[in-house]
């Protein structure tokens, strides 16, 4: 089980990893990949990230 302190140190870590990298690495796009998302429970909220997910060419929607 993770702990409140536990989950802060991790998030804070990850926040000065990315601002230690070059951008980029954060920012470049090696492959032409397509990200599959499936989603589960869409409600109003998941529609409108349904939407907006549909909207992008590097988005796969695979399931719902």
């Amino acid at each position: 089980m993770t702990t409140r302190r536990d989950f802060i140190k991790a998030a804070s870590l990850t926040g000065v990893g990315m601002t230690i990298l070059p951008s980029g690495v954060l920012f470049s796009k090696q492959k032409e990949e397509k990200v599959r998302i499936g989603l589960i429970g869409v409600g109003l909220r998941g529609q409108n990230h349904l939407d907006l997910l549909l909207r992008r060419a590097d988005v796969e929607v695979v399931a719902i």
